[in-house]
C-alpha cells in the first residue's frame, strides 16, 4: 500500500503522506500534520488528522494476474447484472463510495463564483464552457476533487433566474470562527438570515447565509477538518422510508438521528465515514409535510461508484427509478447511471475509474495550456523553480531517461532490505524513487513523507502512471497514530532515502526494530547553505536544523542504538552513474 506524507520541519509546514499496502488492491491516504517543531515528530502520533486514499499492491506489484481484474473494479462491465439480488445488495456495502459533487443553476455565474471565494473561502478548481450545448460549469472547493466534495455551478446561458423551491434546505461549511466568517460576509454585501448563536436544542454555534441566487449555507463552528463542505440539507416526507433507501440501495450509514419535537422536526445523518471526516447527507421531517416544490435550481448530488451496473441493479430492487440506464457517456466515456429516491431527489452515480481519468485528462489540459503560456513568457530562457522548502520537483527523477532506465540507486540495494517489510521514505519527495522500490523490492507497505505538498500531489500522479492504477480512490480520515506503528508484525523495519535530519524520530524504539535497517543519503551541508536564500522558509529552517550531515553518523550510533555503519557506494562514484552523495547503511 502507498500512502503520502508533506514533511514536518520546525515551521509548522503541513504534512502529506503517501502509503502502499500489500494486498491485491491499492489504497492511499493523505494526512495533515502541524508539529511544533522538528525534534517533535513521533511516528506512533504524527497523523492528529488526515485525508486518506488507498491501493493496495502487492500482487499488482508483483504481477499477481489476479489483481487486474481485482484493481478494476471500478470499471467493471456490464457483464456484472448477472449477479444475484442478494449479492448485490451486500455488495453495495462493500462498494467504495463517496460524495464526489453536488450540482446546482445559478443566475450569474461570475457573481456566485467571486462570493463563494471571497466570503467563504473557496477556491476555483476549473471551468468548462460547452457553447455547443449553451451552459457553462465552474467546479469550486476547499480541496482537489479527487479527494473532496465540492460545488458543480451551472450557468445555462440566457437565464438569469431559478426556482429554488421549498424542498432544497442548505449547504453546510465548517469553519473556525462563525462570527468572524459572519462579518466578512456583511463586509461583502452578502446576506445573513441568522446570527451567530446556538442551534435549536443544542450547543454548537451556527449562522446562515445566502448567495447571491439565494441558496443557504449553514456555518458550523468546528475544528480544523478535512472536508469544511460538510453538508447537503434536503427534505423528505417519510424519514423511515429515506433512511432505508439510503442505506440499502446506497449503501449509506445512518450516523445519527434527532428527533425535536419542540420545533416540530426530525433530521437523519447518512454518509459514508464519520460526520466529523466526510461529508454528509442531512435529510429533515418536518411533522406533517409530506410534499414540498423542488423548484428548478437545485438539481443532484454524484456519488463514486466500483461498478454503475451493478449500482442501477441495488437503485431498482429498493425501489427507486433510474432516470439514466448505466453506461458510458457520449464523447467522454465516463460510465454512470441516474436515479431518484423516494421523494424525487436526484443522484448520479459515477465510475470511480472514470472520474479520475476524466481529472487526470483535464490536469493534462491545464498543464498543456500553462506550459504554453510559460513557454511564451520565458521563451528560450530556462527558469529554476524554486521550492519554498529547498526541495526540487525532479530531485529523485532527473536521472530516469538520460540513458537509464531507473535510478542507479537501487543497483545498490538489496532485496533483502525490503521485501516483505513496511518500509518508510523520508523526503519521498514526488514519490518516483518510493514507488520504484515497492515495485522493484516486493515491500510489504511503504510509507512516504515529504515536507512540500505539492510533491505530494505530484506523487499522486505518478502512481496512478506508473502503476497503471485504476483505483485510486481518496477518502477522508482521521487518525490519533501511524497505522500499524505499535504492531509488532507490521511495524517498520527500514527506512529508505532522506536529505532531512531526522535522527530524533529515531529515537522511539518501536520506530526501527532490532534487526532492521535505516537507509541514509545525507545530504552535504553546502547545499543547505546554496538554498538559505530560496525563501524565507528555507532561512528559518537553516537557522533552526540542530544536526549538521556531518554529525549524522555518531549520533545514529552513539546516540539512537544503531550498531553498525556500511558505505554501499564507496566503490561506486559520480555524478554519471548518480552518487554524488554516500548512501549509508545503518543497522541496528
Amino acid at each position: 500500500m502507498v500512502g503520502i506524507i508533506p514533511m514536518a520541519s520546525s515551521i509548522r509546514p503541513s504534512l502529506s503522506t503517501l502509503r502502499f499496502a500489500g494486498a491485491s488492491r491499492l489504497g492511499l491516504s493523505l494526512a495533515s500534520f502541524t508539529p511544533r517543531r522538528l525534534a517533535c515528530f513521533h511516528l506512533a502520533s504524527a497523523l492528529p488528522q488526515s485525508e486518506s486514499f488507498g491501493l493496495k499492491a502487492s500482487k499488482l506489484l508483483r504481477g499477481d494476474g489476479k489483481t487486474i481484474g481485482v484493481a478494476a473494479a471500478g470499471n467493471a462491465s456490464q457483464a456484472s447484472t448477472t449477479a444475484t439480488p442478494e449479492n448485490v445488495l451486500e455488495w453495495v456495502k462493500q462498494d467504495k463510495r463517496r460524495l464526489l459533487h453536488v450540482v446546482y443553476r445559478v443566475g450569474d455565474l461570475d457573481r456566485t463564483i467571486k462570493f463563494y471565494t471571497e466570503c467563504l473561502g473557496m477556491k476555483l478548481l476549473r471551468k468548462r464552457d460547452i457553447p455547443e450545448e449553451r451552459y457553462t460549469n465552474a467546479f469550486l472547493g476547499y480541496g482537489p476533487e479527487d479527494s473532496h466534495f465540492v460545488i458543480e455551478l451551472t450557468y445555462n446561458y440566457g437565464v438569469d433566474k431559478y426556482d429554488i423551491g421549498t424542498a432544497f434546505g442548505h449547504f453546510g461549511i465548517a469553519v473556525d470562527d462563525v462570527a468572524k466568517t459572519v462579518e466578512l460576509v456583511k463586509a461583502k454585501g452578502g446576506k445573513v438570515t441568522r446570527e451567530p448563536g446556538p442551534v435549536k436544542g443544542g450547543n454548537t454555534v451556527i449562522a446562515f447565509v445566502e448567495d447571491p441566487d439565494g441558496y443557504k449555507f449553514e456555518l458550523l463552528e468546528r475544528g480544523p477538518t478535512p472536508e469544511p463542505l460538510c453538508q447537503v440539507m434536503l427534505r423528505v416526507g417519510d424519514l423511515d422510508r429515506s433512511i432505508t433507501f439510503y442505506e440499502k440501495a446506497f449503501g449509506m450509514e445512518l450516523l445519527r438521528k434527532r428527533d425535536n419535537p419542540e420545533y416540530k422536526y426530525t433530521i437523519a445523518i447518512l454518509g459514508y465515514g464519520p460526520e466529523d471526516k466526510n461529508a454528509v447527507l442531512e435529510l429533515t421531517y418536518n411533522y406533517g409535510v409530506t410534499e414540498y416544490d423542488k423548484g428548478n435550481a437545485y438539481a443532484q448530488i454524484a456519488v463514486g461508484t466500483d461498478d454503475v451496473y451493478k449500482t442501477a441493479e441495488a437503485i431498482k430492487l429498493c425501489g427507486g427509478k433510474i432516470t439514466r440506464e448505466p453506461g458510458p457517456l457520449p464523447g467522454i466515456n465516463t460510465k454512470i447511471t441516474a436515479c431518484l429516491d423516494p421523494d424525487g431527489w436526484k443522484s448520479v452515480f459515477v465510475d470511480n475509474v472514470d472520474f479520475l481519468k476524466e481529472l487526470d485528462k483535464q490536469k493534462e489540459k491545464k498543464g498543456g495550456e500553462e506550459r504554453e503560456q510559460q513557454h511564451v513568457q520565458n521563451k528560450s530562457k530556462k527558469r529554476k523553480e524554486i521550492c519554498p522548502y529547498g526541495n526540487y520537483k525532479h530531485y529523485y527523477g532527473y536521472r530516469i531517461g538520460q540513458e537509464l532506465e531507473e535510478d542507479p540507486r537501487l543497483k545498490v540495494f538489496k532485496t533483502e532490505w525490503f521485501q516483505g517489510k513496511d518500509c518508510l521514505d523520508i523526503g519521498c519527495n514526488s514519490g518516483i524513487m518510493t514507488i520504484q522500490i515497492a515495485k522493484k523490492f516486493c515491500c510489504q507497505s511503504i510509507l512516504g513523507v515529504d515536507i512540500d505538498a505539492n510533491r505530494i500531489q505530484d506523487a499522486y500522479w505518478h502512481i496512478r502512471k506508473f502503476l497503471k492504477m485504476e483505483d485510486a480512490r481518496k477518502a477522508p480520515g482521521k487518525a490519533s497514530k501511524l497505522e500499524g506503528a505499535n504492531d509488532p508484525e507490521r511495524s517498520i523495519k527500514a527506512f529508505l532515502v532522506t536529505r532531512w535530519p531526522w535522527a530524533k524520530s529515531l529515537r522511539n524504539s518501536s520506530s526501527c526494530e532490532q534487526g532492521g535497517i535505516f537507509v541514509l543519503e545525507p545530504q552535504p551541508w553546502k547545499s543547505y547553505e546554496n538554498n538559505y536564500k530560496v525563501s524565507e522558509t528555507t532561512r528559518t529552517n537553516y537557522k533552526n536544523l540542530k544536526f549538521h550531515p556531518e554529525y549524522f553518523q555518531d549520533l545514529l550510533l552513539d546516540k539512537i542504538g544503531f550498531k553498525t555503519v556500511e558505505n554501499v557506494t564507496s566503490s561506486v562514484s559520480g555524478s554519471k552513474t548518480g552518487f554524488n552523495r554516500p548512501i549509508l547503511v545503518f543497522r541496528k
